[in-house]
């Protein structure tokens, strides 16, 4: 069936039925790194993100730390730019801002691309001007740690191009499906990095990120129904994984006898996609990334799954950066509609030969290193 002949309750249908298993990491026992802690940092609806601020506190927790505190906060607020037009010859345009209060996630989706004039969208991508990194949100602060038992899976459907990133070697049809799963983070943070063995300090940390894997869905396999035909997976420092059904590295998790959902082994902090557990470590200097998944899980087709094209989330149509840090390219993140991979796919390997060197599964360094979800 093509995705222009489903229903919306075919489309959500499908959605839950490949829904993934997000799988958090734990701390490994006597094992020293910066990135080696239980998850901290949980996802959160979107809804609830702007409740939890506009309510004047938020629940943060410091890397490492056991307890979490209170901590105020002034209200949720979008920064955004006015250009001033000079029609001089040799005049400048003048740069502004306003702000304007947030008080439900509906509002957000007024700050689109219609909102702003057309110089103003001309100049929007300007490497001189960068007014895509002047739009942002602002009134709530670093550390805040999610909400990990109510955060939702957003999802979104899409066919995907049959000439670009096809795998050619068991390649999908006309009528194939992707299906992104994304989960929306308060906070990210690549943990502690040390430097000179005596100084430590928090690197690339920002408010706000979305991450997501895409399954394709394909013909029927078994039992009439359609299967997955693979999983795009996305780790940090390396390309897209491609993992196809049947796989070894596929995991698969099996609900009433049909096993459709996989799983997702989420870096601690970064929040990066694997389809294995494990860690790679000296990734970039002292920074390991660990994703061992035995602390937590979030079962999407269990949770509530709200489709981004849907009515409810006008959200998604909002073009700035979700937080205040960096810039939309190194820095607080955008909306799933204006990031790279918004319906599209990016090209993947089907398990490179250098994956089993990068990702050290459970291996000498873990032997004697009992995990303890603790």
């Amino acid at each position: 069936m093509f995705l222009a002949d489903m229903s919306e309750d075919q489309k959500k249908g499908l959605a839950k039925r490949f829904a993934p298993q997000w799988k958090f990491n734990a701390h490994i026992k006597n094992k020293k790194s910066g990135q080696n802690y239980n998850e901290q940092y949980f996802p959160m609806s979107v809804e609830n993100f702007v409740h939890a601020v506009n309510s004047g506190k938020v629940q943060t927790q410091r890397i490492g730390e056991e307890q979490t505190k209170e901590t105020k906060t002034s209200g949720l607020r979008v920064k955004y730019p006015i250009v001033q037009v000079n029609s001089g010859a040799r005049g400048r345009n003048r740069l502004n801002h306003k702000r304007e209060s947030i008080l439900n996630a509906h509002d957000l989706g007024k700050f689109n691309a219609s909102f702003f004039t057309d110089v103003e969208q001309e100049l929007w991508f300007d490497p001189q001007t960068r007014l895509e990194d002047e739009l942002r949100i602002e009134g709530y602060p670093k550390h805040m740690i999610g909400d990990k038992e109510n955060a939702p899976t957003y999802y979104d459907l899409f066919t995907p191009n049959k000439n670009k990133f096809q795998d050619t070697e068991t390649p999908w049809s006309e009528d194939a499906i992707a299906i992104s799963y994304y989960l929306f983070y308060p906070y990210d943070t690549a943990g502690l990095f040390r430097w000179f063995w005596f100084f430590t300090t928090e690197m690339r940390e920002h408010r706000s990120d979305w991450e997501n894997i895409t399954v394709i869905v394909d013909h029927p396999f078994e039992n009439g129904q359609e299967q997955i035909h693979s999983v795009y997976y996305y780790g940090h420092f390396l390309p897209p994984k491609r993992v196809r059904h049947g796989n070894e590295h596929l995991r698969l998790i099996n609900v009433g006898g049909d096993e459709t959902h996989p799983e997702v082994y989420v870096s601690w902090g970064t929040h990066a996609c694997y389809p294995v557990p494990g860690a790679i470590y000296d990734m970039v200097f002292t920074y390991d990334e660990f994703f061992n998944g035995d602390f937590h899980n979030i079962n999407a087709w269990t949770n509530n799954l709200i489709d981004l094209e849907g009515p409810n989330p006008n959200w998604n149509n909002y073009v700035g950066m979700w937080g205040e840090d960096g810039s939309s390219n190194q820095g607080s993140a955008l909306s799933p509609r204006k990031k790279g991979r918004w319906k599209q796919l990016e090209k993947g390997n089907n398990e490179p030969k250098d994956w089993e060197v990068l990702v050290k599964r459970y291996d000498d360094r873990f032997e004697n290193n009992s995990l303890q979800s603790g």
